[in-house]
């Protein structure tokens, strides 16, 4: 399996952009979709929006190109970059799930929640004031770009109830957000986005089955990087593996709490986890240990 994890073009009208989520390299990956119209698909953190305009400088991509922001979720690694980045896109739309599109009306709640669980990383969510610039998506959802590019909305909740995924036809390309895991490119391997209080496992699984339904030739990570070929298909059926070894894990330690399962799964899989800051790696296996163990045997 060959890992795309360079920035630059991952086919003649996609781009892979590192935007520095967690202020760390190779941590959030964007997408620029490049038809008639533009569509950023992932704006990361807030941090990140200007690392996306910088970018769009460099390419030399006038900002009135761009009509989409598209946002896979409404956690802050992935949504606070749409409000700093839609004031520079004055055509531009940010295009969500409902309850992502609500937050983004009102994010003081996440943004507390945010702030109590990662401290310094959590880099706030604006609120958007102009209304009429959200525009809410449903599953199955397509939305035209021009020269053929169509992208299609793919509801894949699991990790959160408001996840889309998003799947461009011409290209076979589907970005899977948070639906698939966290992917390294180096060790080729996934790491399960368990995170507390959302994760649901049926929901996880059964979206992950369901991209695999799809003409599959790019699956690109929001963290971080890509697949290309059969690969495509070979790493989302890695992701179902890991999960089920994540289950067999808690099952088997439910009995000795979430700590021991914390503890199993850092010893097993840290070395799979270096898309975040080292800071914090430790931390996030008890936030995944956490949620798996209520996804399991809760809801």
């Amino acid at each position: 399996m060959k890992a795309l994890i360079e920035p630059g073009k991952i086919s003649e009208e996609i781009l892979m952009l590192d935007v520095m989520g967690w202020r760390h390299p190779k941590t959030n990956s964007s997408y620029l979709i490049l038809g008639d119209k533009g569509a950023v698909v992932e704006p990361g953190s807030r941090n990140s929006s200007f690392v996306i305009l910088k970018e769009l400088k460099n390419l030399k991509l006038d900002p009135l190109f761009f009509r989409y922001v598209f946002v896979s979720h409404r956690h802050l690694d992935h949504s606070a970059g749409a409000p700093p980045l839609l004031k520079h896109l004055p055509r531009g739309v940010i295009a969500a799930h409902q309850y992502t599109v609500e937050t983004l009306m009102n994010p003081s709640k996440i943004n507390e929640a945010a702030k109590h669980f990662f401290g310094e990383y959590a880099e706030p969510i604006e609120k958007v004031e102009e209304v009429e610039r959200l525009k809410v998506l449903k599953d199955k959802d397509l939305i035209e770009l021009g020269k053929g590019l169509e992208v299609e909305v793919v509801s894949t909740p699991g990790h959160t109830s408001d996840h889309l995924s998003f799947y461009e036809r011409k290209n076979k390309f589907m970005f899977t957000g948070d639906s698939a895991g966290i992917f390294n490119g180096k060790t080729l391997s996934v790491i399960p986005t368990t995170f507390p209080p959302s994760f649901k496992y049926r929901g996880y699984v059964k979206s992950i089955e369901k991209m695999l339904e799809y003409e599959l030739e790019i699956v690109a990570f929001a963290h971080f990087g890509a697949v290309k070929g059969k690969d495509a298909y070979l790493i989302l059926e890695k992701s179902l593996e890991v999960v089920e070894e994540w289950r067999h894990v808690s099952e088997e330690l439910k009995g000795k709490g979430v700590n021991s399962i914390a503890e199993t799964l850092e010893k097993r899989y840290k070395g799979n986890l270096e898309v975040f800051p080292p800071s914090i790696r430790a931390y996030i296996f008890s936030l995944l240990a956490s949620g798996l163990y209520n996804g399991l045997f809760k809801f």
